[in-house]
């Protein structure tokens, strides 16, 4: 695998690692098994609760420990999202209210679909 290779898998696998959604939990898992060897792996780092979505990877340096076990550093803006009803007056309790258009122009599968953002935290 080439440096390149290894920062575009590395980048994908930040997105769908740092992207949960709480009404479709095991959508997450289901494309985190396509790349993890251990299935059990699928369910780290998050606890089943809330929506986030993380996108524009950055990777960032990378360490070739040998021909095949490649750490790459990435970087990733995570977006958290609130329920929201659908004339988008506010957060709305309980299940969800109205439907939510794909994300036009992603490039395979998510593990999140859209939402409105809460305001950044830092």
């Amino acid at each position: 695998m080439s440096d390149v290779e290894a920062s575009a898998f590395a980048g994908r696998f930040a997105c769908d690692f740092q992207s949960f959604d709480e009404d479709v939990p095991w959508r997450r898992a289901e494309v985190l098994r396509e790349v993890l060897a251990d299935a059990q792996a699928c369910t780290w780092g998050w606890a089943g609760a809330g929506r986030q979505r993380a996108d524009s990877p950055l990777p960032g340096r990378l360490y070739r420990r040998s021909d095949t076990v490649v750490f790459v550093e990435v970087v990733v803006r995570a977006t958290p999202y609130v329920r929201v009803d659908t004339a988008g007056a506010g957060p709305v309790d309980g299940s969800e209210v109205g439907e939510v258009a794909a994300v036009p122009g992603m490039v395979g599968r998510s593990c999140v679909r859209r939402r409105r953002p809460r305001p950044g935290r830092w």
